[in-house]
């Protein structure tokens, strides 16, 4: 995408400055965390311990379920019963508040794609005919998706980009931000 056109900025105009400005902002916390000195809060652990994993597994359990079965169950019933399994299963809430916490983000959720931004919504498999040329679709996406990730580039990219994330995600652990001047 070009960052200008002739009439005005194009639609590579945007990310690459935000980019930019994300760069430079990083490069400023590196430096005054490289220079700050270090404190007691400093000797925390850094990765999160066995509870924070096992939420965090727990809700890519969840993800993967949810995107294996909006094509099957539809948008509503997938998220409805997406939001139930992380407020019950990873968060432990009670049952009236998971129920009404569902309720109405999928109706919320619903009404802004469906009558806002009119864009459609998968159904379910009884409003729709799923099981014809569908699964060798989903097959075919699958495998292009797998194929689309696992090249050079969006390894590369992914690589860079958890490696400059981890090193900002060090940052307020190498000393006090109180040193720095932002």
């Amino acid at each position: 995408m070009p960052p200008s056109a002739s009439f005005g900025p194009g639609s590579g105009f945007l990310p690459f400055w935000l980019g930019v400005v994300l760069a430079v902002f990083a490069t400023i916390l590196f430096v005054s965390a490289w220079h700050r000195q270090a404190t007691e809060k400093d000797s925390k652990p850094v990765f999160p311990g066995k509870q924070a994993l096992l939420a965090i597994t727990l809700v890519l359990v969840g993800l993967a379920g949810y995107i294996l079965l909006i094509e099957i169950l539809g948008y509503l019933v997938d998220t409805f019963m997406f939001i139930v399994y992380l407020m019950k299963i990873v968060e432990r809430e009670r049952w009236p508040l998971t129920l009404m916490v569902a309720v109405i983000t999928t109706a919320a959720l619903f009404i802004i794609f469906q009558f806002l931004l009119q864009i459609r919504l998968p159904r379910t498999c009884l409003g729709c005919d799923f099981w014809g040329d569908r699964i060798v679709d989903i097959f075919n996406n699958l495998i292009l998706g797998f194929h689309v990730a696992a090249s050079w580039e969006n390894v590369l990219f992914c690589f860079i980009g958890v490696l400059i994330g981890t090193l900002i995600g060090v940052l307020p652990g190498i000393g006090p931000t109180t040193g720095s001047p932002f």
